[in-house]
């Protein structure tokens, strides 16, 4: 009787990276895209400067010249914008106009259908004492293209960025606060009056 050997599954060469590389392959499709260019603190006071404003003046090229500038993109419907316009109105209390401005510019507005006066709530609710202004696709592209909201900005009065939080998809931190905004101001010598 011929007896044959029994099948034996041959050893993979490499048994741990295919595992390892459909997940890393998964995980890229599921990351939030990067920006496609580092804010440009120049460009987004160019930006900024005449834009209307919903709450506050008008920013012109002259109210914005020579003070450190902090910006956050915003949107009506979003829960952390609520609370982070809440910390800037600590901030501004803080922080004198003459050396800080502070400027918040709505994006994805639309994402969420317009119900009967939802940005006059949302102002009334958060009492912003900075300005705010609509939706502004050149200020969203001076920041290197917003993706996520809350994503918050501050620039030196010579346009260089010192800090920035970007809300991340599924973080338990959804929004920047007071603390870390004075903090990140005294660093670069803006102490409360």
């Amino acid at each position: 009787m011929f007896t044959s050997a029994p099948n034996r599954a041959r050893p993979a060469k490499f048994p741990i990276c295919l595992p390892v590389l459909l997940v890393l392959a998964l995980a890229a499709l599921n990351a939030e895209p990067a920006r496609a260019q580092a804010p440009d603190g120049g460009a987004l006071r160019a930006a900024i400067a005449g834009a209307p404003a919903l709450r506050g003046a008008t920013p012109g090229t002259e109210a914005l010249a020579g003070k450190a500038l902090l910006v956050t993109f915003y949107a009506s419907w979003c829960p952390p914008c609520t609370v982070e316009f809440r910390a800037f109105n600590e901030v501004r209390a803080a922080i004198g106009t003459d050396r800080l401005a502070i400027v918040a510019v709505n994006v994805h507005e639309s994402l969420i259908a317009d119900s009967t006066g939802r940005m006059e709530r949302f102002l009334a609710r958060t009492a912003p004492r900075f300005t705010v202004l609509g939706e502004n696709p050149e200020a969203v592209g001076a920041a290197g293209g917003v993706q996520r909201i809350p994503s918050v900005f501050l620039f030196t009065a010579d346009d260089r960025m010192t800090f920035d939080f970007v809300h991340a998809q599924g973080a338990e931190k959804m929004n920047t606060n007071a603390e870390e905004v004075l903090a990140a101001l005294a660093a670069i010598g803006l102490l409360p009056d």
